[in-house]
C-alpha cells in the first residue's frame, strides 16, 4: 500500500477533521522540478479552531501512523496566523533515458567514450510523489485557499477575528 493511499485512508477514517478538497496534478512522464506527482490535501477540523497550539495537535495527528518528511508549524505574530502543514515523499516508480549522441565530424570521433563517432547514455533515476496535507482554521478560509488561493499560507488576525464571531453565531 503505498502512503497515498494510507494517508487517504487516514484521513477518511479521522473523525475530527474534514477533507475540503484535493489539488492533485500529475506532471509525468517529465516531472516538474523535483516531482512527478503532487497531491495537496486542504483539510479543517469539524469544528472551526483558531488557537495555534490546538491547530497544530490536530494538524500532527491527522496521520498517526506515518511519519512525515516535513513539517511546517503553525505559528502567529502580531498580525497574521501562518498555518502548518506535513509533507510526505515516497517514490512512485523510476524514469529510464537513453540517449543516443551521433557526431557528423570525423575530427570529433575519438573524443573520450564514443566509439565510432557514437555514444549511448542510460539514465535512471527514481519517480517522485509529494503529499502536502495542509490544515486551515474552518471549512471557509481552506476552501477559499483551494478555489481562489486566498489566504493558502497565512491570514491576517483582524480578518481571524470577524471569521470566529461569525463562526460562533
Amino acid at each position: 500500500m503505498s502512503k497515498l493511499e494510507k494517508i487517504r485512508e487516514a484521513l477518511k477514517n479521522n473523525p475530527n477533521i474534514n477533507i475540503v478538497g484535493v489539488q492533485d496534478e500529475n506532471y509525468l512522464p517529465f516531472g516538474f522540478d523535483r516531482w512527478d506527482h503532487s497531491v495537496y490535501f486542504f483539510i479543517a477540523p469539524k469544528i472551526n479552531e483558531f488557537n495555534v497550539q490546538k491547530l497544530q495537535d490536530i494538524m500532527v495527528s491527522m496521520v498517526p501512523e506515518l511519519a512525515s518528511n516535513f513539517l511546517d508549524n503553525f505559528r502567529e505574530d502580531d498580525r497574521h496566523l501562518y498555518f502548518g502543514y506535513l509533507q510526505f515523499e515516497e517514490e512512485i516508480g523510476e524514469r529510464m533515458t537513453k540517449t543516443e549522441v551521433i557526431l557528423s565530424d570525423r575530427e570529433m570521433f575519438p573524443t573520450k567514450g564514443f566509439y565510432r563517432g557514437r555514444r549511448i547514455i542510460n539514465q535512471k533515476e527514481k519517480l517522485q510523489r509529494i503529499i502536502r496535507l495542509k490544515l486551515f482554521p474552518s471549512n471557509d478560509i481552506a476552501s477559499k485557499a483551494l478555489v481562489l488561493g486566498e489566504n493558502e499560507y497565512n491570514i491576517p488576525k483582524k480578518e481571524l477575528t470577524v471569521r470566529a464571531i461569525t463562526s460562533l453565531c
